[in-house]
């Protein structure tokens, strides 16, 4: 039941970002921002499986990984975001031009952004409800316009 579950909501968040992912290849820049801690479930030494008893789960800071993950389709890049920020999202890795436009995948209206004075760009996200977000994880920027796609 649980796979079913995960599966679902997999295929929401396709139904959302798929554009991002199908056709699309990696860009020169594969990932930059900030660094964001990730939990990882680990066994115990005694090999008791994580999930059957609270006791033996244990969570750890394991590493940590950039903010932002960047795909290309064509000439549009896509940023990945893994946490809805509070705060203005800075991209370094993208140049722009004066006909770049910033969207969130599963909402219409494109977003506010300035550019940097030494390059890249400051997004602001729309201030929404948790239960008006696109998705639940992980939310797609679709930048075109760019200068730099294909550097």
């Amino acid at each position: 039941m649980i796979e079913q579950e995960r599966l679902l909501q997999l295929g929401a968040w396709l139904e959302v970002n798929g554009a991002a992912v199908y056709g699309s290849t990696v860009w020169h820049t594969a990932s930059e921002g900030p660094r964001v801690p990730t939990n990882l479930p680990y066994l115990r030494h005694d090999g008791i499986i994580p999930g059957t008893n609270q006791d033996n789960w244990i969570w750890t800071a394991h590493r940590d990984i950039p903010l932002i993950h960047y795909t290309r389709n064509g000439d549009t890049i896509f940023a990945f975001v893994l946490a809805w920020p509070r705060e203005p999202v800075v991209l370094l890795a993208p140049r722009t031009t004066p006909d770049t436009t910033v969207k969130l995948l599963g909402r219409a209206a494109p977003l506010a952004w300035k550019p940097l004075a030494d390059g890249g760009l400051s997004i602001e996200f729309p201030r929404l409800h948790p239960d008006d977000f696109p998705c639940r994880h992980v939310w797609t920027l679709e930048l075109s316009g760019l200068a730099n796609v294909s550097d």
